[in-house]
């Protein structure tokens, strides 16, 4: 392309002048050369100039002051009278102003020219910045590209690879922003981003990122340190810790403790949510198992690595020194002897005490002398003592732990010092000794009766059962010592019941008689049951074990100790002794707590009081009473329960009915009659203590509705009622609601309802009322229930929840152009205001989004779905209990957008090209299968599939005509569909070396000699 022309030398101009002839533009050549030239890449520069002077003058050109020298694309011809500037296949840089400069003895000038190409835009200036990087986006920013190729920059075209993968994904493809927030991103992907600049011309070259990694800029916090073990129990543990020397950039949020068992082998679970505190108690331990403790920190990347376990530490209840014994005495004495006893330690340090070391010292000495160095008895008798001399004694209680602090036998706080002395003391029962003076045995058995005896000197004893002296009796052993006697009776029988006296005396004081009293039963039995346990400790109970125990006994005796069920029957049981029981549970790991009667049980005897006696119904001539079982049966089968009944003008009880069941309705009763009744439960041994109830009036009687509050709001109540149970003989007609305020005797009706509800409005909030309810016959109005519990009319606080559970995994997914539908029921108080967020935009009601809200859900509806509806959406419910977010997932999926292009043809021979094209930019929420490949012969309307299964972006065409004018288009397919094609441009089939044109060539010969 010319872009000028000079004209010839000017006639005028004389050698003589000597002078550098400057160029001498015509008009035309002069106004062009003021203006912007203007080119395409890709085309041709050429300036050419005609030029004069003399002498010749010397030819330079130049561009933006830098000489321009002859190269591959650039080229300079001149002569004496013409010069040419040739720039071929221009691009952007050649952009500038070229300059003209003719030179020689006469002078110099220059004539400077404008061109500017058009052309696709430079990259983006740089660096590509990345900031904000968190593990799921990042924010990247850039420059406007310095070369805008003559044409303002229109938007950019955002992408991002991971590294592992050849293969951009576009992230904006109309961004007018130099800055942008990429989302989606994979945690621990690398990832580099790249921009390219778009104008009218075409898109720019791209300007890379360096690449980066999805992390959070923070890490979990390291581990907690110094774990240790406090508060050690047979059942719980408390675990302290300190914190993490880092918490990895991100606030602690909680801490997670774990335990192992020192025969297991995982880690379980201490707290179900995290604790915030720096300590934790551990409970429902095994008691003597060993355990070890870890600690995890927690941030909002995670868990962190776990503590350093704590040393293994064994579930037992902590032992310590015992106490020393209680109540250090002296019992007796003589004159070289010391008798010493004491009482149990008030604690044993957690550890059976296995015995009592007794020292003692004279008190003008430091040496203590050891009496016994551990002794199971709670009595010990120092001998070898010196007559005369004082001393001093004390006693320690031994546990496997150790010896506890010494006990000094004290007397008002001072130490005793003893002078021995022969003691005098009065026989008589030492009631120090448990013992009883009854006795109740099964004919057939012995029977031993043990006194305990004291007194100085020893008490002499004689047994006598009537007037006789039993000492020369066979029938009966007597064995009697210093501080007891005992009487036994073997294998005895009804004769043997009677009292029994005995007689003791020391000749110190008057003489003292005791009487006991043997007694001969029949054989008692009684049955117990309870209720399997709620928590069975992860193991199923195998049996139970079953233990009885008098009241004047301590101890409990097993009765069974492998009973399969909830229920035993208790054989041989004493007549008229107060019984306890207790049962527990065992299964493989071991035995529960004990259940515990909570009062004693005789063996047949009379049957407990019948309970919960009520009226159910009452009618003009009959009442009907229900009650239910005694606790306990007195050992014996309940044969039958007797109702009394006694009217207010009458003095006396009659019978007024018998049944075996624990209703009955007595009948025979005159009408309006004011009626009181008692009801005993009879067995074997008797009547049973009575309940009593009335008065009652013998009328058609409603039983009125049960009631109650289900709901309040700031001035209303919710009532709701069951239908009575009896209607008093006639249909009922409807209900009566009252209410008064808290603290008034005034009785407001509010109104009458045939439905069992009614809201009760105009409330005051925040004042209490008392509400009851009346049922309504043809016979009139019963009496209310009774008031139900005050309530407090206020919107209660409950904290808004959604319920997702029709949402599978919280996972929707729609196919393109369906109707989004989220439906959510929702609950709160008050009712929560709800918003609806698409990733963290906050969608509002458009033509296409629809928001439906009541008090119990919650609808979102988005119409004509497209692929950018994909995302998690979230709802917001908020009240005045509380702030609670949900999230739902929804995928948008259909037909793939077409493949990014253009469409590359390379490898072109004289049968075959090779295609190349880039990924679709959405890929329809779903994989791509496969690209379908089709092509066309210039001058035909229709297309032929080349392949319809191409894995890959790239395919080579075969068996193609040569010279023959191809045009090539690519889809891509998924399993929703196939997206729409793009095309190629048109390509001829040849060889890519030109053809030789001979004919061209002779001429060309020709022409040389013909010159």
């Amino acid at each position: 392309e010319t872009i000028s022309h000079f004209n010839g030398p000017d006639p005028s101009m004389t050698e003589a002048q000597a002078s550098p002839i400057s160029l001498i533009p015509n008009t035309l050549s002069l106004d062009k050369f003021r203006q912007l030239v203007v080119i395409k890449a890709g085309e041709i520069i050429r300036i050419d100039a005609e030029i004069t002077g003399r002498p010749i003058p010397v030819v330079s050109w130049s561009k933006d002051g830098k000489d321009i020298d002859t190269k591959a694309r650039c080229e300079i011809t001149s002569t004496n009278f013409t010069t040419t500037l040739i720039v071929r296949d221009v691009i952007r840089r050649d952009s500038g102003q070229y300059v003209l400069t003719l030179h020689n003895v006469a002078g110099t000038r220059s004539v400077a020219i404008n061109c500017k190409v058009l052309d696709r835009p430079g990259p983006a200036s740089g660096p590509l910045a990345v900031s904000g990087l968190t593990a799921e986006k990042c924010t990247i920013t850039w420059g406007p590209p310095q070369e805008n190729g003559g044409a303002e920059i229109m938007h950019y075209i955002v992408e991002k690879r991971e590294t592992s993968r050849l293969a951009w994904t576009l992230v904006y493809g109309d961004m007018k922003a130099t800055t942008c927030k990429v989302t989606k991103l994979l945690k621990g992907n690398e990832y580099i981003f790249r921009v390219r600049g778009v104008n009218k011309y075409g898109d720019g070259e791209a300007l890379e990122s360096e690449a980066v990694k999805a992390l959070d800029p923070f890490t979990v916090a390291a581990a907690p340190t110094n774990v240790q073990v406090t508060s050690v129990t047979s059942g719980a543990m408390t675990i302290c810790w300190e914190r993490p020397v880092s918490d990895g950039g991100s606030s602690i949020c909680g801490y997670v403790i774990e335990k192992r068992e020192k025969t297991g082998l995982r880690w379980c679970r201490v707290n179900k949510k995290p604790v915030y505190d720096l300590r934790v108690k551990a409970s429902n331990l095994r008691e003597g198992s060993e355990y070890e403790y870890r600690v995890f920190a927690e941030n909002a990347a995670g868990l962190s690595a776990p503590s350093t376990p704590c040393p293994l530490t064994k579930a037992e209840d902590p032992q310590f020194l015992p106490s020393p014994p209680a109540k250090p005495r002296i019992i007796d004495s003589t004159k070289t002897t010391v008798t010493l006893a004491w009482n149990k330690p008030l604690f044993d340090g957690g550890a059976p005490v296995t015995g009592y070391r007794v020292e003692y010292r004279k008190s003008l000495d430091d040496e203590w002398f050891v009496g016994v160095q551990n002794t199971k008895n709670m009595e010990f008798t120092v001998v070898g003592l010196t007559p005369g001399a004082e001393y001093v004694f004390v006693v320690r209680s031994i546990n496997k732990i150790g010896a506890s602090e010494p006990k000094f036998i004290l007397f008002n706080s001072a130490i005793i010092i003893i002078f021995f002395f022969c003691l005098t003391e009065e026989a008589d029962l030492d009631l120090d000794v448990p013992m009883t003076t009854q006795y109740t045995a099964k004919a057939g058995r012995d029977v031993e009766v043990f006194i305990p005896l004291k007194g100085r000197p020893a008490p002499n004893v004689t047994w006598r059962r009537g007037d006789r002296n039993m000492a020369g009796d066979n029938r009966y052993t007597i064995n009697s010592t210093e501080r007891s006697t005992t009487l036994r009776i073997p294998k005895v029988t009804r004769d043997d019941c009677g009292k029994y006296v005995l007689e003791i005396e020391n000749g110190v004081g008057e003489p003292k008689i005791i009487t006991v009293s043997l007694r001969n039963v029949t054989r008692g039995k009684l049955t117990l049951s309870w209720e399997a346990p709620l928590v069975d400790g992860g193991s199923p109970v195998t049996n139970y074990i079953v233990e009885k125990k008098a009241s004047t006994m301590k101890a409990y005796q097993v009765i069974s100790a492998e009973c399969p069920n909830t229920s035993y029957k208790v054989t041989g049981l004493e007549e008229d002794v107060a019984y306890f029981f207790r049962v527990s549970a065992e299964n493989e790991f071991g035995v529960g707590d004990f259940c515990e009667s909570t009062e004693a049980v005789r063996a047949t005897e009379t049957p407990g009081a019948v309970k919960n006696l009520v009226m159910l119904d009452s009618t003009k001539t009959s009442v009907t009473l229900q009650w239910t079982r005694p606790d306990h049966d007195g050992g014996s089968h309940i044969t039958e329960y007797i109702v009394e009944k006694r009217s207010q003008d009458e003095v006396n009880w009659s019978l007024g009915a018998t049944c075996k069941r624990c209703t009955c309705e007595v009948t025979g009763l005159r009408e309006n009659a004011i009626m009181d009744f008692r009801v005993f439960a009879k067995n074997e041994k008797g009547r049973s203590d009575f309940s009593q109830i009335g008065p009652i009036p013998v009328i058609d009687f409603i039983i009125p509705p049960e009631a109650n509050v289900v709901d309040t709001t700031s001035s209303t109540a919710s009532l709701v009622w069951l239908k009575p149970d009896h209607d008093g003989g006639s249909r009922i007609r409807g209900y009566i609601v009252e209410f008064r305020a808290k603290g008034s005797d005034r009785w407001i009706v509010y109104g009458e309802t045939k439905l069992s509800k009614m809201l009760v409005e105009g409330l005051i909030e925040n004042s209490e009322y008392d509400f009851r309810v009346k049922a309504k016959n043809d016979a009139g109005v019963s009496e209310p229930q009774g008031t139900f519990s005050s309530v407090v009319i206020k919107e209660p606080l409950i904290e808004p929840t959604a319920d997702l559970s029709s949402i599978t995994n919280q996972l929707i997914t729609v196919k393109l152009s369906n109707t989004i539908t989220i439906d959510i029921p929702i609950s709160g108080r008050p009712a929560p205001k709800v918003t609806w967020k698409l990733e963290e935009m906050k969608l509002k009601e458009t033509d296409r989004v629809l928001i439906r809200t009541t008090k119990e859900r919650t609808t979102l509806i988005v119409r004509d779905s497209k692929r950018s509806d994909s995302g998690k959406y979230y709802l917001i419910l908020e009240n005045a209990a509380g702030v609670m977010t949900f999230t739902v997932t929804v995928v948008v999926v259909g037909r793939p957008s077409p493949p990014t292009g253009p469409v590359k043809i390379s490898g072109i021979s004289s049968e075959s090209c090779t295609l190349s094209w880039s990924e679709p930019a959405d890929d329809g929420g779903t994989e791509i299968t496969n690209y379908i490949v089709e092509k066309r012969e210039s001058g035909h309307a229709s297309w032929q599939v080349v392949n319809s299964s191409v894995q890959r972006t790239t395919i080579k065409v075969t068996h193609l005509t040569k010279y023959m004018e191809y045009t090539f288009r690519v889809c891509a397919e998924n399993k929703f569909g196939v997206s729409k094609s793009i095309e190629s441009a048109a390509v001829v089939i040849e060889h890519p070396f030109s053809r030789f044109c001979f004919s061209k060539t002779i001429s060309h010969i020709l022409a040389l000699f013909g010159s």
